[in-house]
């Protein structure tokens, strides 16, 4: 696991935010997404769900660190970092997800918050299917546009 984290300033916001910008523009998913964003701020705070020492290993080490734990009294300090995140911080629904992942990480742990999410994804596949039908193709457009077809490769 301490590898998959090692670094992540540097993964994250080039393969993950911008997933996580176009799904909400396309009122896609973004459950998955910013639950994995939650999950580095928990990890960035430098303490496991046991309160062991967690060794962090990124560039951006000190200043996620000092946001990560303000976070328990500013839910949003560590997304509000603007170089990171740019205005993501902003937005109301990527801002509620994120901040329901953090409050269960915290309270029921990582285990407990992983299956509470597994259980979310069928209804939240519902609605997205519904807001799909809602953006129906005109016809005479292709039915699948480029950047659609694309868009359906990435993470969620």
């Amino acid at each position: 696991m301490a590898r998959l984290c090692a670094e992540a300033s540097d993964r994250i916001p080039k393969f993950l935010l911008p997933v996580i910008r176009e799904n909400l523009a396309r009122g896609g998913h973004i459950t998955l997404s910013a639950a994995v964003v939650a999950s580095w701020a928990r990890y960035a705070e430098g303490v496991d769900d046991q309160g062991e020492p967690i060794e962090i290993v990124d560039q951006l080490k000190e200043p996620l660190t000092a946001s990560a734990r303000r976070q328990r009294k500013d839910p949003v300090a560590f997304i509000a970092n603007r170089d990171v995140f740019g205005d993501l911080v902003d937005d109301e629904r990527f801002a509620s997800t994120y901040i329901s992942t953090l409050d269960s990480l915290h309270s029921q742990g990582a285990r407990a918050t992983l299956e509470a999410l597994m259980a979310q994804l069928p209804q939240e596949s519902a609605r997205a299917a519904e807001a799909q039908q809602e953006q129906a193709v005109p016809p005479g457009e292709p039915s699948v546009r480029l950047e659609e077809a694309s868009a359906s490769y990435s993470v969620r």
